[in-house]
């Protein structure tokens, strides 16, 4: 660096006093050299080898290199170095993590996007009694290939053998996940690469207070805006794409409940779907419940809320939308006759509708 104005030499003494004390020949500033030791670079300036610790350090003889730099530790400290400098950096981004031992420690970059192999643990303030919790999981602005992976807090094993959710780069994706909660209430998701990772829950699993009871109904297209047009609770029916001004009725019997197969299709730009009830959908809410890109073709599992003002669906920008019922969920237990276990029954078939127990979240 410059070393024309900084020469490599050694200086020395002939008799009595210390090399040490002998002006270096540099036109480097203080604060350039101080910058460069907050990163744990050594200045050669100070003299390699039995160098000069300050100016009164003995030395008959010292050779400075100041025009060079160097990093003399391992791998583990340049890391430990780099971390401690972000965590005191105003322009970095941090990030709570649960490491591969299952401490909670604070990982920062100036990205502002969670790394690949962070696990960000995720505190849902579940009900008492809840062993589980229901949630849509959405992977946005990933740098790279990867998966997200849903998995306890503890310590665990660094090779993943499961994931919950796959993406591309750029993309957003999202799907409907059951994940248990450990004894402080939360899950950790890992991810693969540096992305971005949404939950919005919807419901808990073992929750005390009056359950909902899962029953499969035969599979049932509910919505379907390429052939039947759209539903408006403001404007009444009519043809073509959901609009993304206004919420989109989905036609039900009832005011249960429904788990259904959502999808986007041909959509006009880039946006996201939400399903609920009426009054829980719309542009003031932070949930959704898939995302989508132009022209894709997206679906997702999805719990869909109802009550007295109905259950509809809101796009973000005009698509058309697919609503399929699956099973309908009911606050009083479905047995045929033949079981009444609310943990599960070891007949089969209808006999089996009972083992879902579901609280839902009041928000989603």
């Amino acid at each position: 660096m410059n070393s024309g104005t900084n020469p490599i030499r050694s200086y020395s003494v002939t008799a009595g006093g210390t090399a040490c004390s002998v002006p270096v020949v540099t036109d480097l500033p203080q604060w350039a050299i101080q910058a460069a030791e907050r990163w744990g670079l050594y200045w050669g300036g100070y003299g390699w080898n039995s160098g000069c610790q300050d100016s009164t350090t003995q030395r008959e003889s010292v050779y400075r290199d100041p025009p060079h730099f160097e990093f003399r530790g391992t791998i583990e400290q340049a890391a430990a170095i780099a971390a401690f400098n972000l965590q005191h950096d105003p322009s970095a981004i941090c990030f709570d993590v649960v490491d591969d031992n299952g401490n909670d420690v604070e990982r920062c970059n100036r990205a502002g996007r969670p790394e690949a192999g962070w696990r960000l643990p995720v505190q849902v303030d579940a009900p008492a009694g809840a062993t589980a919790v229901m949630f849509n999981l959405t992977a946005t602005e990933p740098a790279s290939h990867g998966f997200l992976t849903l998995e306890t807090c503890d310590a665990v094993t660094p090779e993943r053998s499961t994931s919950a959710l796959t993406f591309a780069p750029d993309d957003s994706v999202a799907t409907m996940a059951v994940t248990p909660l450990d004894d402080d209430g939360r899950f950790c998701v890992y991810r693969s690469t540096a992305v971005h990772s949404i939950v919005d829950v919807v419901g808990f699993l073992g929750a005390d207070g009056e359950p909902m009871w899962f029953d499969p109904s035969t599979p049932t297209r509910l919505t379907d805006t390429r052939s039947s047009g759209m539903c408006s609770p403001s404007a009444g029916c009519h043809t073509g794409p959901v609009d993304s001004q206004g919420r989109h009725a989905v036609p039900t019997a009832d005011t249960r409940p429904r788990l259904a197969n959502v999808a986007v299709i041909d959509g006009k730009g880039p946006g996201f779907l939400q399903a609920g009830t009426c009054d829980g959908v719309g542009p003031q809410r932070d949930f959704s419940n898939l995302n989508y890109q132009g022209s894709s073709v997206r679906s997702n599992l999805a719990l869909i809320d109802n009550d007295l003002s109905g259950s509809c669906v809101y796009a973000l920008t005009s698509t058309h939308v697919i609503v399929d019922e699956l099973a309908r969920w009911t606050t009083r237990p479905v047995t045929d006759g033949r079981c009444r276990n609310p943990i599960g029954c070891s007949t089969p078939a209808s006999a089996r509708r009972s083992g879902v127990h579901l609280v839902r979240s009041p928000e989603p």
